[in-house]
């Protein structure tokens, strides 16, 4: 029988950043379902007992009034999920797919198994980094906050070297040293806080994080890299992103947004 819970929170569509912060360290598997009234569905999976117990003291404990409920995966979740994930293409040119789907000829292919971390494709944040990526100038990258390692894997498939990978979830790192031996990459993955952690010095940065995570990215940074790839934010949310880094000596060159978010 299956231990792993699925934990559902109803939530206004503003408050995903912040839901984000106060679930990621000790859930994982993040889906968002638009319910079309401004809320939003998020289902996150944890096989921690206490992890609602948790999670509805930090709802309380920042003043939060939220429908949350959870309920035991079927024994056969890993087959549930197998059908919400599914390969995804970036501007004609890059595919990300699970394992279970087979590669296409002319896409550069990245394999991810996401496991119990964030990061498949599937999230429009995601997406518009990896648009983004797609035409930066290659060389030495950072990915702060990996996830599931899609960035920095696509990265590597996109030429650049070295790259590093950072996440302070050890359900990430995990999925990140596995998801580059299914691809036959070789990733320097590090589990550690941006709270405490000085990043390499590289030529790029990439972080699908939220603005809260933000201040502790640009005091973790060694020096300015040539360019950065910023998103997990909401569209209101970019200025202020900006702001941040703009005594850095980096402007804004380019901005996507689609469904509400910004890269």
């Amino acid at each position: 029988m299956s231990s792993l819970r699925r934990i559902r929170l109803i939530a206004p569509a503003t408050a995903v950043a912040d839901l984000l912060v106060l679930v990621g360290d000790f859930a994982g598997g993040c889906r968002e379902s638009d319910l079309g009234d401004g809320r939003v569905a998020l289902d996150f999976w944890s096989d921690d007992p206490q992890a609602e117990v948790e999670l509805e003291r930090r709802i309380r404990a920042a003043g939060l009034d939220l429908n949350l409920s959870s309920s035991p995966e079927p024994s056969d979740w890993e087959g549930a999920l197998r059908e919400f994930h599914r390969p995804v293409v970036i501007s004609g040119r890059l595919r990300l797919r699970p394992p279970w789907h087979v590669a296409e000829r002319d896409l550069i292919d990245v394999i991810v198994d996401p496991g119990l971390a964030f990061g498949t494709g599937q999230h429009a944040t995601t997406r518009m980094c990896l648009a983004l990526l797609l035409d930066r100038p290659r060389g030495s990258l950072v990915d702060a906050g990996c996830g599931s390692g899609v960035l920095a894997l696509a990265a590597l498939r996109l030429g650049h070297r070295p790259v590093w990978a950072v996440d302070h979830d050890p359900h990430s790192v995990a999925a990140a040293r596995a998801n580059a031996t299914a691809n036959g990459l070789s990733l320097s993955v590090a589990e550690a806080s941006l709270h405490d952690a000085r990043l390499p010095a590289a030529d790029g940065v990439m972080a699908n994080l939220t603005l809260t995570l933000m201040p502790a990215l640009a005091s973790a940074l060694s020096r300015p890299p040539r360019w950065m790839i910023l998103s997990g934010l909401r569209s209101f949310e970019a200025g202020d992103a900006a702001q941040l880094f703009a005594p850095r000596g980096l402007a804004v060159e380019q901005r996507r947004s689609e469904d509400g978010w910004c890269a």
